[in-house]
């Protein structure tokens, strides 16, 4: 069974200074979709998806649901799910060396390396770390212009650099070790220059102007081949491949064309179709099956048939000769082949006999069609990775995009006066509920595709906004709404709206209608209870019976710990837990005195912080406590507090809401994304880049 629980989020953008925040008033409603694919970063993780109805009660939960200021986003879209690509440009702002990309490359655990014509950077998904240089320090790499980069089986980085040969990263010292055409302590280079390198059977191929060279990875034996250079001719690429074919053959492009060595017979030869050699500038080789070899060069994509050595051409759409410059050439897991040209990213499809530009609404980023693009790569998350000549490095997501929305700017059935949402509920009938910051509740008929709006309070004065903060559904047909100007009901059947009638008692009217409604609950004795900014209540279908901060002395206090309640939960064992201001009250059954769980001033810490506003329940007998500023818990089996302590995620950040899946697994809306906490303590972030349409979210919204 999938959680089925609401996010608010709200959109903020600093202007001028970190201080001046303009609030953006139109949000819209989201619903997280795609869970499997999230999953799918967390491969040890079983996930096996089972349904179960919705039964109209908080607990009862069948979908993720998300309240941001983008969209509604559905695990079934049906309202225009046409694929963007989530993009993301990375340069010297971000940390990466030089804006000049040469070259990509992702090594065995996962961390992305880019070479540069100033630096080697690597990337952890959040940050670059930096590599240059020093010529005071023989531990750091040799040089700064990188041209290409590969792992040994022993998970050491080799770097070729222009001029300055080999550099090797070793993983256990983080430090350089460097082969020049210089002496070196066991071997040396003829050439510096290293233009290629590819790892084969515990050996590193490395190619320069005029050599083939076979390293062992442990340094101790080096052989170099001779092959064909054309003194005359100056090549136009910085690297150029080289790829092992079936463990027989090593094909290198050059500047002079395809130059084969045979591996047993250890001699070159040149490639040459119908008598002629091939003297193109090769930039790229990839093959894709046993018998065809894509190659890109200065003079375009091409084709070659293994089996009959016929060369042909795929020419390029668009352009007045028929072909672009080809610098790279990458395979999607769809058997797409992505190039990267001096016009831009293009695409080509087999069997077609052409390539082309992607235009704005494929790529979704207009600028990718005028970069000169240098290297590509596609990592084994599926994310394609683009170096350009001088714009840096470039995230391209094209997978199905974990979130689809439904706001003003998507294709959506429901013409809705605004999506600022802050308060959602499916009814016993699968009917969408949405309470709105400024425009009352609407009704969402997803199978007939149909809105229907209703004013909520019809006494407020002009200037006042028809705010609706929670949506509880009762025994009685009618729903429940908490605004900031007391209790209101809805007929379902017949969709009139009344105030509450707050038992008949003008005290606890005058109380009640002056008093933000934080949240509404429906105990499993059917009793309603209140939380206010002012107070608790209960409403037992006859009377209402309020309850209030303790103002005594704090020891023997058995009251609430704060006047302002935030949020209302209902355990599986029927205790009634209650955040507030100032800390935790529970009740384990009717008439009993008020517990409390805070943090008292001089006594060691049980919680993050008193300010609750979340709480969220899993199957180990421990309730989790969000709070202004971390996630708390409370194990009501060892009758112990305590807080989650990852300094790294967490702490200080605001935990806005909790769920628990089926797997015990804990789901966060936070103030800076979406936070998933497994059952031994890791924790996966989700940003925007994963999909999330904003990062702020509301509390009391799930």
């Amino acid at each position: 069974m999938i959680i089925y629980r609401v996010f608010l989020t709200i959109n903020f953008s600093v202007q001028n200074s970190a201080k001046e925040l303009s609030f953006h008033c139109k949000y819209n409603i989201c619903v997280f979709f795609g869970l499997k694919a999230i999953f799918s970063i967390l491969a040890k993780l079983e996930w096996n998806v089972m349904f179960e109805s919705f039964k109209g009660k908080r607990t009862h939960l069948n979908l993720l649901w998300f309240l941001t200021y983008v969209g509604l986003l559905m695990n079934n879209p049906v309202y225009g799910s046409s694929v963007v690509p989530i993009i993301k440009q990375l340069s010297i702002n971000e940390g990466i060396s030089n804006s000049r990309i040469t070259t990509i490359f992702q090594d065995s655990r996962g961390f992305l390396w880019v070479g540069t014509e100033d630096g080697l950077n690597r990337y952890d998904g959040y940050e670059f770390r930096e590599y240059k240089h020093d010529p005071l320090d023989s531990t750091t790499i040799s040089g700064n212009f990188i041209q290409s980069i590969i792992e040994t089986p022993d998970g050491n980085i080799w770097v070729g650099t222009k001029d300055n040969g080999i550099a090797i990263w070793e993983r256990k010292t983080n430090s350089f070790n460097s082969l020049y055409s210089l002496l070196h302590d066991k071997i040396q280079l003829s050439e510096s220059d290293i233009l290629g390198m590819a790892e084969n059977n515990g050996f590193v191929w490395a190619v320069t102007p005029n050599y083939l060279v076979k390293i062992g990875v442990n340094l101790e034996l080096i052989t170099e081949y001779n092959h064909y250079n054309n003194v005359f001719k100056s090549g136009r690429y910085n690297s150029y491949p080289v790829v092992f074919r079936q463990d027989k053959e090593v094909w290198i492009g050059s500047k002079d064309g395809l130059l084969i060595f045979d591996l047993k017979k250890e001699t070159f030869s040149r490639f040459q179709s119908n008598g002629i050699f091939m003297n193109d500038d090769i930039s790229t080789l990839l093959f894709a099956e046993d018998s065809t070899v894509y190659v890109g060069c200065d003079s375009g994509l091409k084709k070659i048939n293994l089996k009959t050595n016929e060369l042909s051409y795929i020419w390029a759409e668009d352009s007045q000769v028929g072909y672009v410059s080809i610098n790279c050439i990458v395979k999607s897991l769809d058997d797409e082949f992505w190039l990267g040209t001096q016009r831009g990213v293009e695409l080509y499809k087999f069997p077609y006999s052409s390539h082309s530009v992607f235009n704005e609404s494929e790529i979704g980023w207009e600028p990718l069609q005028d970069m000169q693009i240098t290297s590509m790569l596609f990592d084994r998350s599926g994310i394609l990775w683009v170096g350009t000549k001088n714009r840096g490095l470039v995230k391209v997501i094209l997978a199905e995009p974990k979130f689809h929305s439904i706001s003003a700017s998507s294709n959506t059935p429901f013409n809705l006066n605004t999506y600022n949402f802050t308060a959602v509920m499916v009814d016993k009938d699968g009917v969408l509920w949405l309470g709105t910051d400024c425009d009352g509740l609407y009704r969402i008929d997803k199978e007939y595709k149909t809105a229907r709006h209703y004013n909520v309070n019809h006494n407020l004065e002009y200037g006042f906004e028809d705010k609706v903060n929670c949506i509880l559904e009762g025994e009685d047909g009618f729903l429940w709404l908490g605004t900031p100007y007391g209790i209101f009901k809805v007929n379902k059947s017949t969709g009139i709206v009344k105030e509450f009638n707050y038992a008949g008692s003008i005290e606890f009217a005058n109380l009640l209608r002056h008093n933000s409604i934080n949240d509404l609950l429906m105990d499993r004795l059917g009793d309603i209870w209140i939380a206010t900014n002012f107070g608790l209540y209960k409403y037992d279908k006859e009377k209402i019976i309020s309850f209030f901060e303790d103002t005594g002395n704090p020891e023997e206090a058995s009251g609430l710990c704060s006047d302002v309640v935030n949020v209302l939960h209902e355990d599986k064992q029927g205790w009634m837990w209650i955040g507030t201001k100032k800390g935790v009250n529970y009740l384990k059954r009717a008439g009993e005195r008020f517990s409390r769980i805070k943090n008292i001033q001089g006594e060691k810490l049980q919680l993050s912080d008193n300010d609750i506003i979340s709480f969220g329940e899993g199957k180990d007998n421990v309730i989790w406590i969000g709070t202004r500023s971390g996630l708390s818990y409370y194990d009501k089996t060892k009758l112990k507090a305590g807080f989650f302590n990852n300094k790294k995620v967490l702490e200080q950040t605001m935990i806005c809401n909790v769920l628990l899946d089926d797997y015990n697994r804990i789901w966060i809306g936070a103030n800076k994304g979406i936070y998933y906490i497994t059952s031994d303590g890791k924790v996966f972030t989700f940003t925007k880049v994963d999909g999330l349409p904003g990062y702020a979210f509301n509390t009391r919204s799930a």
